[in-house]
């Protein structure tokens, strides 16, 4: 079995330019422990609370506005665990995140503290 320990902070695209035309990227880390003798395989997510053939992020204040985005992890696959006592190593998974020109292009202007966001949880396997 593979834990998360420390959860992963917020992935944080910042201020996007709709007019740029390079990807707008963001990544964040969790760390997790596996049982001993146990090698983690791939990371899995729910796809998020907005998924509709792809990950979307929704706006605050406008519900039908959404801003589709892709998640990847590395480092995810072929930890060997040692346990979780205090001493057992570690495994550092960073999550990166990617927003297409073509997706934030047309997507609806945020002002003030309105935001785009989503709630995706992660398992790590097995």
């Amino acid at each position: 079995m593979c834990k998360v320990t420390t959860a992963p902070g917020t992935l944080d695209f910042g201020t996007i330019d709709p007019s740029g035309g390079s990807n707008a990227t963001a990544s964040t880390t969790f760390v997790m422990k596996c049982s001993n003798g146990t090698t983690s395989t791939a990371a899995t997510d729910n796809n998020g609370l907005n998924f509709s053939g792809t990950k979307r992020m929704q706006h605050s204040v406008t519900a039908t506005a959404f801003l589709p985005y892709a998640i990847s992890y590395s480092n995810d696959t072929g930890f060997a665990g040692a346990g979780f006592g205090g001493a057992a190593a570690t495994q550092t998974v960073t999550i990166n995140g990617t927003i297409t020109p073509a997706q934030f292009a047309g997507a609806t202007a945020t002002t003030g503290a309105q935001v785009y966001a989503d709630t995706v949880t992660i398992t790590v396997n097995p």
